[in-house]
């Protein structure tokens, strides 16, 4: 069994969510957190240092490198859901990344539109110089027909589904579904938080090897590395 490791990247900058309910939403979630055990006064304070950057992807990249893991990486091309940040900043970033020899893809906000679904490939396509290979949604968003709208796009891949299933083929797109995510690896987590994700993708994948999956993928957002 294979491991393979991948990042949403949600957010860029603090700036990007002036306008929307991430910051709230943030502070919100932080505060239960605090009370619950799960995260100090000090990294409560140390979250919310107005000159730590929201991502890390830099240090992310170089820790992926020392370590020869190869990683895919998939940016928001549209906006919506507090993915908020704008292409024109996205790209630089992205070009970087992919200069190390990381993949990226897009992550998707139209789920049930295939023009809007168009565009969004269209964008990340204008700052690759080729056509992305590989989609997953954000929040894993779809209907009964993303997949195949997905796959008249041509995309190779997809990695939206969720759970310890094999991967399956949609017309000629392979759908690969994502086994363990950080986020419900620390949802309703307190104490020692990294003891318990260890734990919990252990068990994970003790489920995949007992049904023989030949990937196991690991989906993590970058500003949990932050």
């Amino acid at each position: 069994m294979k491991v393979i490791v991948s990042h949403d990247v949600d957010h860029l900058y603090w700036s990007d969510h002036f306008a929307d309910t991430f910051i709230p939403g943030l502070l919100l979630r932080s505060t239960k957190e605090v009370l619950s055990g799960g995260l100090s006064v000090g990294g409560f304070i140390k979250r919310f240092n107005p000159a730590r950057k929201l991502h890390n992807l830099e240090a992310l990249a170089k820790t992926l490198q020392k370590h020869a893991i190869p990683a895919n990486f998939f940016f928001g091309m549209g906006k919506g859901l507090n993915l908020s940040y704008e292409n024109s900043k996205a790209a630089p970033v992205i070009k970087w990344l992919t200069e190390q020899g990381f993949e990226v893809g897009v992550h998707g906000i139209s789920y049930d539109d295939s023009s809007s679904m168009q565009q969004e490939q269209e964008e990340m396509t204008a700052i690759l110089g080729v056509k992305p290979k590989g989609i997953r949604n954000h929040y894993l968003r779809r209907s009964e027909n993303t997949f195949e709208l997905m796959a008249g796009l041509g995309y190779t891949f997809d990695s939206t589904d969720y759970g310890i299933k094999p991967p399956y083929k949609v017309k000629e797109m392979w759908e690969i579904p994502i086994s363990v995510m950080d986020v419900d690896v620390c949802k309703g987590a307190t104490g020692d938080l990294l003891q318990k994700s260890k734990e919990y993708t252990l068990q994970k994948l003790d489920e995949a090897r007992a049904v023989g999956l030949p990937f196991f993928v690991v989906n993590f957002h970058d500003v949990y590395y932050s």
